[in-house]
C-alpha cells in the first residue's frame, strides 16, 4: 500500500516535484482500481495507482499543471485500452497515430527546409520544435502529438454530447448557454456541492456577445493624448479626412449637399452598411461596417474607447436596460462580487481616489458646460456643417495665416473638430446647430438665425481677454430635426436628450467616440449595436420608438424550467410578425448551427412555409462557406470562453457516476484543484477587467483636465469656438455679426487670451 500512496502523491501533486526520484521502487503487481472511467457508451476503463505512475512517468515532459496531469493520464490510458474495448478501437486509434505522424513528419520536413535556407543544421532547426512542445526528443514529440489528437477526441465526446451519451443534447449549446436538457433542465457548469468549485452562467451569460457594427474614418495626423490639440487634414480636391467625416456625417442622418450647396434629404437614404462599405477605414468596410462578435474578455482586446464606451452607454444609460438583471456585467467591475447594478454604483468608488460613484464619475464627461444632465457626450450635427464649411481656411480675410507659436492648431476646422469630435468619451449626435453655423449657406435663414442666438450667449472678460461664457451643445434645428437619421424617436432611450438623437435605418442609435491605438491608427469610430447581450429577444418598433420584445412577440413559447439563477428557460416556435420575420432569441441569435443543417432556427411565414431565422451566423451572408465560419466563430468561443472547462467535464463524470474513485485522498486533491484553479482564473479576468476601466477612467480624467472646466474660472488648453467664428478678422478688436451687431474681440487674438494657444 505504501507503493500506492507513493504513486498517488505523483499523480494528485501531494507531494512535491522533488518527490519524483523518491518514488521508482514501483513494481508491476496490480493493487487494484483506484479510478474507473465509463464512457457515454458503456464501455468502462479502471486504473491502478501503477497505470497512473507508468502513464505519468513516461509523458510528465508535457504535462503542465496538478490536474492536467490526472487528465493526461487518463485520457492517455483510455486509448491505450480502446482497442480492448471497442469494438472500433484499431481503426479510432491507428487513425489518431496516423495524425500525430503526419504532424511529426511535417515537422521534420520543415525543419530540413529551414536548415537549408538558414545554412543551419537540421539539429538545431528540429530543436525548436521540441522546445515549443516542452519535450526532449522525437519519441517524445510523437507522444505529445499523439496527446493532443487523443485529447481532442476525448473532448469531442463532451462536445457532442455533453458527456451524457444522449443525441439530443448538444455539448457547444450546454456550454453557450450554461444549461442543458437531458431528463429537465439541468445546469451546464453548476455551483458544485460536492466540492468542485465555483459555477459558469456558460459563454452568453460570462461573455456577455454583443454583435457590433462600426464606421472608422482614420486621422494620419492624429495622437492619442492630444485631447485638445488634434489636427485633422483637408485636401484641395475635397478627398481629405474633413470630407470624409463629414459625408459619412451626412449619409448617416439620410442626408447630401444639392447642387445649391444646401443640405437636403436624401430620396434614398443610404443604409448604415452601404456607408461603411464606401467610407469606413478598415477591413471591416468588405462586410458592411460589421466587426462581429465584442466579447467580455477578449485574447485581442479592443481599445478603450471602443468597448468601454460602449458598455458605458449600455449599461449606464440606455435607459431599456434599466431593468436588465444582467446590465450590471457591462457595468465597471470594481468590485469583484457585484450581483446587481447597485452594488457596481453605489458601493464602489471609480477611481482610488475618488469619492465618486460610477455613475457620478461618468456625468462628468459630457461635453464641458452640458446643463441636461446627460452622462453621455454629445456632438451637434451643426459641428458636422461647420467642420465643413470651414475646411479649406487657412488664412485670414488678407490673406495671411493666422498662427500664433507656428501652430496650425488655429485653423478654424481644427478649432471645431476638437471642441467637438476630440473626445474619448462615447458621444451620441444631436439636431442642433452651433454658433459657427451664423453665417453658412446650408442651411435655411431661420436655422442661421438660431445659430446667431448661441454667439450671442457668448461673454467676454471684462479685458477681452477670455471667454466667461461658452456653448457646447447649441441649439435643436427643426431642419435638422426633420432629417432621416433623427426621425426616430430615442426619448425612452435617453430621455435627457428631448430631440431625438441620431439612428441608422433600423433606429439603432449611432454611437461616436475618439479612439486610437498608438502608432497603429488614429481616428473616429461611429458605432452601432445590432444585438446587446442585454436583449433577450431583441427589439421592437412600437408608436415610433423602439423598445424591448418579450417572448410572446416572437411566437409561441413553451417553459421548460428555471435556472438556478432565477431566470426561466423557453423554447419558442417562431412566426412571422406583421408579415416580416421575427426576432430571434438570444441562444437563437448566437446559434452554433448552420442554415443547411436540419437544426438551424427557423420561423413560420404567413403562408404557413418554414423559412430560415435572421441570426448572426446568417446575417449580411448568403454563402455556406461563411455560414460554416461563423458557426466556428460561436462554437470556438463556447468551447474556449473558460480555460477551466475540463474541469467541468470531469465533474460532470463523476457526478454522472463515470468516473468514480477508490481513494479518497487522490479526489480531494483534484477537487481542491478545481476549486483554486476556477476561482484564480475568476479572479484574474477582473483584475484585468478592473484594470481596463481604471486606465479608462484616467484617461478621461487627463481628457478633462486638458479641456476647459469652466470658461472664466480654470482655463484650459481648449481654444474657444470664437477663435474659428473670427479667425478672418483676428486682427480687427471688432467683428460685425449679422443680427447681433458688432462683437467686440478685444484681447482674445493677442497674447494671454483665450484665441492664444496655451498660454
Amino acid at each position: 500500500m505504501k507503493k500506492t500512496k507513493c504513486a498517488l502523491g505523483l499523480v494528485a501533486l501531494v507531494a512535491s516535484v522533488m518527490a519524483l526520484s523518491a518514488c521508482d521502487q514501483a513494481t508491476p503487481s496490480k493493487e487494484g482500481a483506484v479510478l474507473t472511467y465509463t464512457d457515454a457508451n458503456g464501455i468502462r476503463t479502471s486504473y491502478t495507482a501503477e497505470d497512473l505512475l507508468q502513464n505519468y512517468q513516461s509523458y510528465s515532459s508535457s504535462l503542465s499543471s496538478e490536474f492536467d496531469k490526472v487528465y493526461e493520464v487518463l485520457v492517455r490510458h483510455y486509448y491505450e485500452k480502446y482497442e480492448e474495448t471497442h469494438h472500433d478501437g484499431g481503426a479510432k486509434l491507428a487513425s489518431l497515430k496516423t495524425e500525430a505522424t503526419s504532424k511529426l513528419l511535417a515537422n521534420k520536413q520543415k525543419a530540413e527546409t529551414n536548415a537549408a535556407n538558414n545554412k543551419t543544421s537540421y539539429e538545431e532547426e528540429f530543436e525548436t520544435y521540441l522546445n515549443a512542445a516542452g519535450v526532449d526528443n522525437v519519441d517524445q514529440l510523437y507522444q505529445h502529438y499523439l496527446y493532443e489528437e487523443e485529447k481532442e477526441d476525448f473532448q469531442n465526446e463532451m462536445y457532442n454530447t455533453y458527456g451524457t451519451g444522449d443525441s439530443k443534447v448538444n455539448g457547444y449549446e450546454a456550454m453557450k448557454n450554461g444549461y442543458y436538457v437531458d431528463g429537465g433542465l439541468k445546469e451546464a457548469f453548476p455551483e458544485s456541492q460536492g466540492g468542485w468549485g465555483r459555477g459558469s452562467d456558460g459563454w452568453l451569460g460570462t461573455q456577455m456577445p454583443i454583435h457590433i457594427r462600426h464606421i472608422l474614418i482614420k486621422l494620419a495626423s492624429g495622437g492619442d493624448k492630444s485631447y485638445t490639440q488634434d489636427r485633422i487634414s483637408e485636401t484641395a480636391n475635397e478627398g481629405g479626412e474633413v470630407t470624409k467625416l463629414t459625408s459619412t456625417l451626412f449619409r448617416l442622418a439620410g442626408a447630401s449637399i444639392n447642387e445649391n450647396g444646401k443640405l437636403t434629404a436624401d430620396a434614398n437614404r443610404w443604409t448604415f452598411g452601404s456607408i461603411a462599405e464606401s467610407y469606413s477605414d478598415d477591413g471591416s468596410a468588405k462586410n458592411y461596417g460589421e466587426y462581429g462578435i465584442m466579447e467580455k474578455h477578449m485574447a485581442a482586446d479592443l481599445v478603450h474607447e471602443f468597448k468601454l464606451g460602449t458598455y458605458v452607454f449600455e449599461s449606464l444609460y440606455n435607459e431599456r436596460n434599466a431593468s436588465s438583471p444582467d446590465a450590471y456585467k457591462l457595468m465597471p467591475g470594481l468590485e469583484e462580487e457585484a450581483t446587481s447594478a447597485a452594488d457596481v454604483d453605489s458601493k464602489q468608488n471609480m477611481l482610488d481616489d475618488s469619492t465618486k460613484t460610477v455613475h457620478e464619475f461618468f456625468d462628468e464627461f459630457k461635453n464641458d458646460g452640458e446643463t441636461n444632465g446627460s452622462g453621455v457626450g454629445q456632438i451637434p450635427f451643426g459641428a458636422a456643417i461647420a467642420l465643413y464649411d470651414m475646411r479649406k481656411q487657412t488664412v485670414d480675410d488678407n490673406g495671411n495665416p493666422v498662427w500664433n507659436d507656428n501652430q496650425d492648431t488655429f485653423f478654424p476646422r481644427n478649432v471645431i473638430y476638437n471642441k467637438y469630435f476630440n473626445k474619448h468619451n462615447v458621444c451620441v449626435i444631436t439636431p442642433n446647430v452651433i454658433a459657427s453655423n451664423y453665417n453658412t449657406e446650408m442651411l435655411t435663414a431661420a436655422d442661421k438665425t438660431l445659430a446667431q442666438g448661441v454667439l450671442g450667449q457668448y461673454a467676454l472678460s471684462t479685458d477681452g481677454k477670455s471667454v466667461a461664457t461658452e456653448d457646447f451643445v447649441g441649439v435643436p434645428s427643426a431642419t435638422l430635426k426633420a432629417l432621416p437619421g433623427f426621425s426616430k424617436d430615442t426619448t425612452n432611450v435617453l430621455p435627457q436628450f428631448t430631440s431625438n438623437v441620431l439612428t441608422n435605418e433600423k433606429g439603432q442609435i449611432v454611437l461616436a467616440v475618439r479612439a486610437g491605438s498608438g502608432s497603429s491608427y488614429q481616428g473616429i469610430h461611429f458605432i452601432t449595436v445590432e444585438r446587446s447581450s442585454l436583449d433577450e429577444y431583441g427589439l421592437k418598433e412600437v408608436n415610433g420608438q423602439i423598445v424591448k420584445a418579450t417572448a410572446a412577440d416572437l411566437g409561441t413559447t413553451t417553459n421548460i424550467g428555471t435556472r438556478a439563477n432565477g431566470k426561466a428557460v423557453q423554447t419558442i416556435a417562431y412566426t412571422a410578425s406583421n408579415g416580416k420575420a421575427p426576432n430571434a432569441s438570444l441562444n437563437d441569435y448566437f446559434t452554433h448551427y448552420s442554415p443547411k443543417e436540419a437544426d438551424y432556427p427557423t420561423y413560420v411565414d404567413a403562408n404557413g412555409t418554414k423559412q430560415q431565422l435572421p441570426t448572426y451566423v446568417n446575417f449580411n451572408k448568403n454563402e455556406t462557406s461563411d455560414w460554416t465560419e461563423r458557426v466556428k466563430t460561436i462554437t470556438s468561443a463556447a468551447s474556449s470562453f473558460n480555460e477551466n472547462l475540463n474541469t467541468y467535464y470531469f465533474q460532470r463524470l463523476c457526478e454522472a457516476g463515470q468516473i468514480t474513485f477508490a481513494d479518497a485522498e487522490l479526489e480531494a486533491s483534484i477537487k481542491n484543484y478545481s476549486v483554486t484553479k476556477r476561482q484564480s482564473s475568476v479572479d484574474n479576468k477582473f483584475e484585468t477587467w478592473k484594470k481596463n476601466w481604471l486606465e479608462y477612467a484616467e484617461m478621461l480624467e487627463a481628457q478633462q483636465a486638458e479641456r476647459m472646466e469652466g470658461f472664466g474660472t480654470i482655463k484650459g488648453k481648449l481654444l474657444t469656438e470664437l477663435a474659428a467664428v473670427t479667425y478672418g478678422k483676428a486682427g480687427q478688436d471688432t467683428i460685425t455679426v449679422t443680427g447681433l451687431g458688432a462683437l467686440n474681440l478685444g484681447n482674445l487674438w493677442k497674447e494671454g487670451g483665450a484665441c492664444y494657444y496655451g498660454k
